[in-house]
């Protein structure tokens, strides 16, 4: 090959030259020696076909670590020769095809290949790679593997930080957490719309939350528990449950297992709101009381309450009633209440009750006066009847001598008669008991004394008025 004048020469078309001819090139003597442009002798050789040539020496050129076959620039010794150092770094690497790692000489596939867009990974030798890293647009990094990705160290590395976070993660089959190294079981398994948890180890998994068609239904032999004692709610005043099913209790409050199933035990008060975010609750039970209300802006206003073994008291502002006319009963024929007391009035069919406000079947008596006199008296209380009602029985005892002249018998509302004059006459010189019955009726509801008098023209003390009952109703 000859030299062409002002041409530039690659190193392998240096390197085919002929060795005088390179030391023309190089500007160096021939093999003997020459002084060259700057005034240096170089030996040129010795040298090994397809090996490339460095400078062995300031003078002397020889074979480098590198060899050059015409298919490829390759070292000399396999696994022995490094490209670059620590120290001594290339820049920047470029290729238009693959960069390999094989793991033994004379391998048909490598352990590790880069190309295109693409890491892949095998065991080397006549296997294939297996795994790779790809990426796939601007948004996604393909992985594949045959079965899993897996940390170098157990429990030792994260997936993303508290500042930089995955956005979602997706998955066909499970998400499981495990407490131990090589434990059998995990805590925590996430899969196919059910999240569940056990205490791992060699115990199954024994507490799942799942959809169960449109709700969501929870699974455990046990219960479920909120973090700390008494600082946890179910609902908020604004976000409420429709509706509750138990087969068994509910406690409320309390620290016990009263059982009954079908029951609700507390200790604190249970309140139904009408509105989300009412102030007052429209019907509220605590310990021993049922209070009512409207609810809203207005407090309770009624209670159904027990007062002792005996007594049931209850508040209203008016009237407590049934929800239908005349359909209820208050008691039965075998199950009758004993008493019925009330400060008012009883309306039975549409009429107004009598009860019976006191009575006295003591018998008192006094001799005719020629003025109203009492012969007894009742003491009426303050009430709320409609009428008083006063039934007074007796008679007049007459003896020969008495005087004769009719004898007047009133009923008297302090110093005011109620109801008529009963007279009887005088029986004429003879022996003889005249029976009399005084009634009234009045209004009065104020404390008052009811006087029975008796009274006539002229004072007789043979003749004796006998009261032998005193009956006052109330109509109410």
């Amino acid at each position: 090959m000859a030299l062409e004048e002002n041409r530039r020469y690659t190193r392998r078309e240096l390197l085919s030259l002929a060795p005088g001819v390179v030391a023309l090139a190089l500007g160096v003597g021939a093999a003997t020696g020459s002084t060259g442009p700057a005034g240096s002798n170089a030996t040129v050789g010795p040298g090994t076909t397809g090996k490339i040539p460095k400078w062995i020496s300031s003078s002397n050129i020889g074979d480098s670590l590198l060899q050059d076959d015409g298919s490829a620039i390759k070292p000399v010794t396999d696994n022995a020769t490094d490209l670059a150092t620590v120290l001594l770094r290339l820049k920047d690497i470029y290729s238009s095809s693959t960069f390999q790692i094989f793991g033994a000489a004379g391998d048909v596939n490598p352990v590790m290949k880069l190309q295109a867009s693409q890491l892949g990974f095998g065991p080397g030798g006549n296997s294939g790679n297996d795994v790779y890293l790809k990426r796939v647009d601007a948004n996604t990094i393909e992985v594949k593997a045959g079965s899993l990705i897996r940390p170098q160290t157990d429990a030792a590395i994260d997936h993303g930080t508290s500042s930089l976070r995955f956005r979602d993660f997706y998955s066909s089959s499970k998400y499981r957490i495990y407490a131990g190294l090589g434990d059998a079981n995990p805590v925590t398994s996430l899969e196919n719309q059910s999240l569940k948890f056990g205490p791992g180890g060699a115990t199954a998994l024994n507490v799942s939350l799942s959809k169960n068609g449109s709700n969501l239904q929870l699974s455990s032999a046990t219960s479920l528990l909120p973090g700390t004692d008494n600082n946890a709610d179910i609902d908020s005043p604004s976000l409420r449950w429709k509706s509750a099913w138990y087969s068994g209790f509910l406690v409320l409050g309390g620290t016990d297992n009263p059982g009954g199933n079908g029951s609700i035990f507390m200790t604190g008060n249970l309140n139904r709101l009408v509105t989300t975010g009412d102030a007052n609750p429209s019907t509220k039970i605590q310990s021993g009381e049922i209070d009512f209300g409207p609810g809203g802006a207005s407090s309770l206003d009624s209670y159904l309450k027990r007062i002792d073994a005996n007594s049931l008291e209850y508040k209203t502002g008016s009237a407590l009633r049934p929800n239908a006319d005349a359909t209820i009963d208050l008691g039965t024929s075998s199950l009758r209440p004993r008493d019925l007391y009330a400060s008012r009035r009883a309306v039975i069919a549409g009429k107004n009750a009598l009860v019976l406000d006191g009575q006295s079947m003591t018998q008192s008596s006094h001799t005719v006066s020629n003025a109203d006199t009492d012969i007894a008296t009742y003491s009426l209380a303050a009430n709320s009847y409609t009428h008083v009602i006063v039934r007074v029985t007796g008679y007049v005892s007459f003896v020969t001598l008495s005087t004769n002249q009719s004898i007047n018998l009133k009923l008297k509302d302090g110093t005011t008669q109620v109801g008529n004059t009963t007279v009887v006459d005088g029986a004429l010189s003879a022996t003889a008991s005249i029976p009399f019955t005084l009634e009234a009726a009045f209004v009065e509801t104020s404390a008052a004394t009811v006087h029975i008098t008796e009274g006539a023209a002229a004072a007789d003390a043979n003749t004796t008025i006998f009261v032998n009952s005193v009956v006052v109703l109330g109509e109410s």
